[in-house]
């Protein structure tokens, strides 16, 4: 096994650029960003500070490479270069131990094999979930787009993309009326029951801040980003409620459950910007809500 090479000079930096790289090393490795795309964003913060940006790119170039082999391996000696090269990197011990957790093995992918799709997927206790919102618009399900169709659709089958906008659902995924969210997890996967949502909670624990813990670390408006502390990376997807009108994407994030309330309602989860909670409530089957698939 070779030996990680980099820079052993480490110059002091601010508080505020220390930060932006913890958020860039976790948005790489925990969300899947690409860190070329970042580095003009570091650079100009390192030039800033009239910092050595050549020699700050190598050394996380070097702690990038070096951790998915930890996760391989679990050697001693690939722990100790981490320790040696997080330090060079200014990653704090915090963000050290989210990081070294995401190697316990606990996370993966599912290819849906359906459409191609890959999701992220993630171990959570003893539950398996897609860590990505289900984005699945095949058949035995309807795709509507008209909001009196939707409405008037007691099949509650249908489908959209938030503001029918097709490029959203690679972020957000799609928007289920509930039949389509029980029919649309593929083979091997399941669409949770508000049991299952429930178990999921109870291994967060904090009650008061659940959902800060599991929402993502960007993507949620005026500051209300989570810490994402177990990989879930949930996203404000928003709703398409009974009229077919869409709100909240960017504010609130809705996932349907499989536990019915009555013949046109039933129990869902949900997240807000400005809320630390998860939220259990029942509404009508015709709204469009997200899903996140569980492992059988």
């Amino acid at each position: 096994m070779k030996e990680r090479t980099a820079s052993n000079r480490q110059s002091r930096i601010s508080s505020e650029l220390q930060k932006y790289i913890n958020e860039l090393v976790k948005e790489v490795v925990l969300n899947g960003k690409d860190f070329n795309s970042q580095k003009k964003w570091l650079k100009k913060y390192v030039e800033v500070e009239s910092g050595d940006f050549d020699t700050l790119s190598e050394n996380l170039e070097a702690f990038l490479e070096a951790l998915p082999e930890y996760k391989t391996t679990n050697s001693k000696f690939m722990k100790k270069q981490l320790e040696i090269l997080s330090k060079q990197c200014h990653i704090t011990e915090e963000t050290f131990i989210k990081l070294h957790s995401w190697t316990d093995s606990k996370h993966g992918s599912f290819t849906d094999s359906r459409d191609g799709k890959v999701y992220k997927t993630v171990k959570i206790g003893n539950q398996v979930w897609m860590a990505e919102n289900l984005n699945y618009t095949g058949s035995g399900i309807r795709h509507i787009t008209d909001d009196k169709e939707w409405r008037n659709n007691t099949k509650y089958d249908g489908w959209c993309y938030y503001d029918n906008d097709a490029s959203k659902g690679k972020t957000y995924g799609v928007l289920y009326q509930w039949e389509a969210a029980k029919k649309a997890c593929p083979e091997g996967w399941h669409l949770p029951s508000d049991a299952e949502w429930q178990r999921l909670l109870d291994y967060v624990d904090n009650k008061d801040v659940t959902g800060k813990k599991l929402k993502s670390t960007s993507g949620w408006s005026n500051s209300g980003n989570g810490t994402d502390d177990y990989g879930f990376a949930a996203l404000p997807g928003g709703v398409c409620d009974y009229y077919g009108s869409f709100a909240s994407v960017g504010y609130g994030g809705t996932w349907w459950s499989s536990t019915q309330n009555d013949d046109s309602s039933a129990w869902y989860s949900v997240m807000k910007y400005d809320g630390t909670k998860v939220n259990h409530y029942n509404f009508g089957k015709s709204s469009g809500f997200s899903v996140r698939c569980v492992r059988d």
